[in-house]
């Protein structure tokens, strides 16, 4: 019983992880015959992915944040220039 609740929370987190059913199903068969270095290469995958995943999105960020700068600053500038006519 104890085991099957460790399957279960073991499955719960890879979902948690946002791994597919694919790369649980690969994980748990490698992990369950004793192949651990195996069942590492399938979480270090998915890692790497959420990593690229995470840099895309702090690029996409940075666009944005870029763009906000250099319309408050355009705007800084316009209101300087209607102060000073």
């Amino acid at each position: 019983m104890n085991e099957n609740n460790d399957i279960d929370n073991i499955i719960q987190n890879l979902k948690d992880a946002g791994c597919a059913e694919a790369d649980i199903d690969s994980f748990l068969l490698y992990w369950k015959s004793g192949h651990t270095r195996q069942a590492l290469l399938v979480l270090e995958k998915h890692r790497k992915l959420l990593l690229e995943a995470l840099h895309k999105s702090k690029a996409r960020i940075d666009c944005l944040d870029y763009l906000v700068y250099r319309m408050e600053h355009e705007a800084a500038q316009k209101n300087i220039q209607e102060v000073a006519q």
